[in-house]
């Protein structure tokens, strides 16, 4: 498709979104109208086009509901580009809309929350040097999940490769080191390499690799760190298959295609993936050949049919929701585990709960919010996640497939916000807050990370929590009992006890999931 039938389909989709909501054109230039009178610059960390953002979605979201502000931020990035907080915005501005009952009430909370938190950056760890030095490479194992400056061909088919693809892989420090789970599978494929290659002695590699100053036998003599393991066995594949079935179908190669039905019928029957497959290979032959009946000649022989749409001749990489290869993604939340454990590998394990905790939480809150909808509709309810998986601190299979299927359905942005939660919900939990100092602290080790550096004003988290206690508390206690705290956004000194008060009565699953609605992490 030309750069020009490209714009012509974006303008069409958003003229399409603009015909539904009667009124977003005037939404919008509300919106920009109200931007440049603010007296905000992007050069403030971006705050003006957070805050563009902000009262577009607000008000959308207000009027029309938070499906309605989801699409047009869709459209709206389709058109300009993805900004790496676009969807954290967005989620703002739901919750903003869904307080509001006024324009001038949507503006007046997106200036305080404007004021009280500056839009998050994204994390972009510098990419070490293909071919580090000593110093380099001692830094890089710190970071195991840094990413590569190129991508890694081991994950291609070695018949693909090029002399320096082996060169790569050799190189790499993980080639045959002891206690490496990609260690032995390099030194398999680089085998493999040479057997497609058996007229040529290897002589185009060996040139490569002296080129680049040839392999460190110190280095690949050293064991595997734990962290590095932990990084092994955190980006594994277990199955390329559950990595296509993630990814659209308009995507799929034909032998693509192929695997999803190769694997399909080699699974039991009441496999639930089995059916999840069936439904994702349908869509892709309903997407390519059409929903048409099959058609016969004069002498009742089945006319092939011909595909309606181009096929990608090459795959491309899975991605997640923030559209975003899906490895990055798992690269960001494994330095978010080996951050939440301190770098320590003893402290891995509790770290991988709060992981595993985090993705039932949003899994659950999204099933919740979807049955919600199902029923506000009158339609039929499926939930689209699989079962709970087990909190154990092991990162096995079961961890890994709903890993990435809630990167792929949420976005790497809202199961950091799921970690938080869940972190959140486990200091709580037990009670204490009352402490001096210890709900500052509960939601400094939890929450504070999304909003950036504590600041003297209003803390977002904390306002979003003093409305969560308001709604909890009068539901728990009823509303003769329950004493309104303030929604100011600063934590008072009795707030910490009002916490330890609401969870022994309503549990902290229940309040956690209220301040993730009070958030914006559900509509």
């Amino acid at each position: 498709m030309s750069d020009t039938q490209k714009n012509r389909r974006l303008q069409e989709a958003m003229q399409s979104i603009f015909a539904r909501f009667d009124g977003l054109d005037d939404v919008i230039d509300r919106a920009d109208a109200e931007a440049r009178h603010s007296g905000l610059s992007d050069r403030e960390g971006g705050a003006l086009a957070a805050f563009r953002h902000l009262l577009a979605a607000g008000e959308i979201a207000r009027r029309w509901g938070p499906q309605a502000a989801r699409l047009f931020a869709e459209g709206h990035a389709f058109l300009n580009g993805d900004d790496p907080n676009g969807e954290r915005l967005t989620a703002a501005g739901i919750e903003i809309g869904g307080r509001a009952g006024s324009w001038d009430e949507v503006r007046r909370l997106v200036r305080q929350r404007i004021a009280a938190a500056p839009s998050p950056k994204e994390e972009t760890p510098p990419a070490p040097p293909a071919q580090a030095g000593p110093e380099e490479r001692k830094a890089q194992e710190s970071d195991p999940f840094a990413k590569p400056a190129a991508a890694d061909p081991l994950d291609r088919d070695v018949s693909t490769w090029t002399p320096e693809d082996a060169a790569a892989v050799m190189s790499h420090p993980d080639y045959f080191r002891t206690g490496s789970a990609t260690g032995r599978t390099r030194a398999d494929k680089v085998a493999r390499y040479f057997e497609l290659h058996a007229d040529e002695p290897g002589n185009a590699v060996v040139d490569v690799m002296s080129a680049q100053g040839g392999m460190r036998p110190e280095e690949l003599k050293r064991p595997a760190s734990g962290l590095e393991k932990f990084r092994d066995e955190f980006m594994k594949v277990d199955d390329p298959v559950d990595e296509i079935a993630l990814k659209p179908v308009h995507a799929w190669t034909e032998d693509e295609a192929r695997q999803v039905t190769d694997r399909r019928m080699r699974l039991q029957t009441n496999d639930p993936r089995s059916r999840q497959l069936e439904e994702r290979e349908t869509a892709w032959y309903n997407q390519v050949y059409g929903e048409d009946p099959a058609k016969f000649d004069a002498y009742g022989r089945m006319i092939e049919a011909k595909p309606r749409t181009a096929i990608p001749k090459s795959p491309t990489p899975a991605v997640g929701a923030d559209r975003r290869p899906l490895a990055d993604g798992l690269r960001r939340i494994g330095r978010r585990v080996v951050g939440e454990a301190g770098g320590k590998d003893e402290n891995l394990p509790g770290a991988v709960r709060t992981l595993q905790a985090g993705i039932n939480l949003i899994a659950s809150l999204q099933a919740e919010q979807e049955a919600e909808e199902a029923a506000r509709t009158d339609r039929p309810y499926r939930p689209a996640f699989g079962t709970e998986i087990a909190v154990d601190g092991v990162v096995g299979p079961q961890t890994r497939r709903a890993l990435r299927q809630a990167l792929a359905a949420q976005g790497v942005g809202r199961l950091e916000e799921g970690m938080a939660l869940a972190r959140f919900r486990d200091l709580v939990k037990h009670g204490g807050l009352g402490a001096a100092g210890g709900l500052s602290q509960a939601m400094e080790k939890s929450l504070a990370g999304l909003f950036g550096k504590a600041g003297n004003g209003p803390r977002p988290e904390v306002e979003a929590l003093q409305r969560a206690l308001n709604e909890v508390g009068a539901e728990a206690l009823g509303e003769g009992e329950w004493t309104p705290v303030p929604e100011d956004g600063r934590p008072h000194d009795s707030l910490g006890e009002t916490v330890d008060l609401v969870v022994g009565k309503a549990g902290s699953d229940r309040l956690v999931r209220q301040l993730a609605r009070e958030l914006g992490i559900v509509a």
